[in-house]
């Protein structure tokens, strides 16, 4: 809920009307797609996210395919995640990967050539960075929670970003001095 306030109070910082739909906790697949339906066909509205977790007996990517890829400012349909596997520009990325992007073109901080390892793996973060990073001409690897002999991989980057989302993964001996984490 904190997460989700947080959204909203942005939104209003930057002049959107946000609007907060939350559903009794009963509903079903079929209520939050015809919610999705009739949003999509709203031309007021210009983006949807569907804040997850969602309940388990739910299928996310069947609901998150629902959302009209124009209005997916997740970027999660897979039609933006098709975009963004073939380069093109006229998708949406999800937002933690834009500001990974953002940060290091702000402390201009070059990837292209350079040896980068993501700790992480997750649809909305730890892929689509990879993808990106790849994009602009980076060698990633990705590890994750279960990689073995992880501070080899970790150590050795040039870059270093970590969206594994578990606690204190990374220690002093994962990293380098030279290195941008």
């Amino acid at each position: 809920n904190t997460y989700i306030r947080q959204k909203i109070l942005f939104g209003e910082k930057i002049g959107a009307v946000v609007q907060l739909k939350k559903l009794e906790e009963d509903f079903s697949q079929v209520d939050l797609e015809v919610l999705i339906a009739n949003i999509n066909s709203d031309k007021s509205t210009h983006g949807i996210i569907v804040q997850m977790p969602i309940p388990k007996d739910l299928d996310k990517n069947a609901i998150i395919d629902k959302i009209n890829p124009e209005k997916d400012v997740d970027g999660l349909t897979a039609t933006n995640l098709k975009l963004l596997l073939e380069n093109k520009k006229d998708g949406y990325i999800p937002a933690t990967t834009k500001g990974i992007i953002s940060l290091l073109n702000f402390y201009q901080i070059p990837v292209h050539g350079k040896n980068v390892t993501v700790v992480g793996r997750s649809t909305l973060v730890g892929k689509p960075t990879t993808m990106v990073l790849m994009n602009l001409d980076a060698t990633v690897t990705v590890c994750h929670s279960k990689t073995k002999r992880l501070a080899d991989k970790t150590k050795n980057a040039d870059i270093l970003i970590v969206a594994a989302g578990k606690q204190n993964l990374i220690k002093d001996f994962h990293v380098n001095e030279k290195q941008t984490v």
